[in-house]
C-alpha cells in the first residue's frame, strides 16, 4: 500500500521518474485523496526495505558489531532476516521467497551466526 499525493489538483508536483503513479500527479478524481492505494515493484519496495535496515542497524547496533566481523555478514544477516521473517503473501509464499515486510518480526529476530552466513558472488542476489 502507499499513500496518495495531498496535494491541490493543479498543484505542481513531481512526477515519479519511473512512470505512471496516480498518486504522483493528476489522474483524475481521486488521484489527490490522500487516501492509500495499491502499489508494487522496487519503487515501492526499496524505500521501506532501506528503512528497515536503517532501524535495524540502529536498534541492533552493539550486537551486529559483536557478532559480524566483516561488511557482507551484516548484509548477508540483514538478507536472510528480511527473507525469513517476511510474512506470505496472500497466504502463499512466492516463489521467489519474498513476502510482506514484517518490520516488528524483523527487529526483534535472534540475529544469525556468522559462520552460517556465505558471501553472495558479486551480482547474485543469493543467500543460504
Amino acid at each position: 500500500m502507499r499513500a496518495d499525493s495531498i496535494a491541490q489538483e493543479g498543484q505542481a508536483v513531481m512526477p515519479p521518474i519511473e512512470g505512471d503513479d496516480p498518486g504522483a500527479f493528476s489522474l483524475g478524481p481521486g488521484s489527490h485523496s490522500g487516501e492509500y492505494g495499491k502499489g508494487d515493484g522496487t519503487s515501492y519496495g526499496t524505500v521501506h526495505v532501506a528503512a528497515a535496515a536503517a532501524m535495524w542497524l540502529l536498534l541492533r547496533e552493539d550486537d551486529i558489531e559483536r557478532t559480524y566481523g566483516a561488511a557482507w555478514q551484516r548484509v548477508e544477516a540483514f538478507r536472510r532476516l528480511l527473507r525469513t521473517t517476511a510474512r506470505p503473501i496472500n497466504g502463499e509464499p512466492p516463489a521467489n521467497r519474498t513476502g510482506v515486510l514484517d518490520l516488528e518480526k524483523l527487529l526483534l529476530a535472534s540475529l544469525p551466526a556468522a559462520s552460517r552466513l556465505k558471501k553472495a558472488p558479486p551480482g547474485k542476489d543469493e543467500w543460504s
